[in-house]
């Protein structure tokens, strides 16, 4: 079943977006985005443009895979629509399930918490090449959960592809809210909030490369250089993004046992993989220690790094709570 469904979300038609900006400038970004994606961008340039028309026209033609919207819309003529969250809640009536993606020159800080929820995405306009992927895994994985309701959980569930052992322990975690809802307008949007704020964001069944090779007991470019071994693990669920990879937990565990000799744990295993050698093993990042059993925060500001670490040396972290089935975030002790 599994494998049919896999044929079944396949994205064969071009993807369409719609690009709304009063920056004309801006076109050139656009049919870059286009070119690297292989996606039809259609870019409305709203600089002393009536918004509410542009908006009406828009809304009167065939919905999009994806809307890139500036959250800024100060040079478009127009009483009501002044920030683009406005008029993505303005869409979002018409086409509930329709990915929102704002760009914005300005700190994604300062936009308040109810614009946010109107995005799928904030993001920064001055490297927006470094996200095409993210925007790609966006448009497609929409697409895909239309194509493909789930009308049960086990639908649901199947959109994540997950291993056999993990499907149970998932079904107990999703949000009631989301499994009650399923024939919600706005699924789609749901599916996408959990999936990448919680389920893909959050070390416990699904683990990024940092959370991965510590596991392992390597260095991240140790487990680059070993990544056809761990192949198998690799997620292929919807949001699946090539630029920030994720793998499934309990088959990375498979991949470590299947291919070292060494017994122990999985960062004593992984050390017994053919061809390492001392310079790809994990290494404590607060006391340079063998085997870091886990992956910690430097500290607690913003933004601060994650590195590999011994147990000892950290405690949980006082911004995260805990969730069942999902890795606790811990925070490097203070030095003494």
């Amino acid at each position: 079943m599994e494998r049919k469904f896999r044929n079944q979300i396949t994205v064969s038609k071009k993807l369409k977006f719609i690009w709304i900006d009063d920056n004309p400038q801006r076109l050139d970004g656009s049919k870059t985005m286009s070119n690297q994606l292989n996606v039809s961008i259609d870019f409305k340039d709203v600089k002393n443009k009536n918004l509410n028309d542009v908006l009406a026209s828009i809304l009167n033609g065939n919905e999009p895979n994806l809307l890139i919207i500036d959250h800024n819309l100060e040079d478009a003529s127009s009483g009501v629509f002044k920030k683009g969250s406005t008029a993505a809640a303005y869409i979002r009536e018409q086409w509930p399930e329709c990915p929102i993606i704002c760009i914005s020159g300005v700190d994604p800080g300062v936009v308040d918490s109810q614009q946010k929820a109107l995005y799928e995405e904030i993001l920064p306009i001055e490297n927006i090449s470094n996200h095409y992927t993210e925007i790609l895994a966006i448009a497609k994985s929409f697409a895909l959960i239309r194509n493909n309701k789930p009308h049960d959980l086990e639908g649901l569930i199947n959109l994540f592809q997950p291993p056999s052992q993990d499907r149970e322990n998932l079904k107990s975690i999703i949000p009631t809210a989301l499994k009650e809802n399923l024939n919600d307008r706005g699924l789609a949007v749901e599916i996408s909030r959990w999936a990448r704020g919680v389920l893909l964001a959050r070390p416990g069944f699904v683990y990024n490369q940092l959370w991965a090779s510590t596991l392992a007991g390597i260095t991240p470019n140790a487990f680059n250089g070993l990544e056809k071994k761990f192949k198998k693990a690799r997620y292929k669920g919807v949001f699946a993004n090539s630029a920030g990879e994720r793998w499934w937990k309990s088959e990375l565990l498979d991949c470590i046992s299947l291919n070292s000799k060494v017994r122990g744990l999985p960062w004593e295993k992984g050390r017994g993989i053919k061809g390492l050698d001392e310079n790809d093993f994990a290494k404590c990042y607060a006391s340079g220690e063998s085997f870091p059993e886990t992956v910690a925060f430097i500290d607690e500001t913003k933004g601060a790094k994650e590195e590999p670490m011994r147990l000892k040396y950290t405690s949980l972290h006082p911004d995260y709570e805990s969730l069942l089935f999902f890795e606790d975030i811990r925070l490097m002790n203070p030095a003494e």
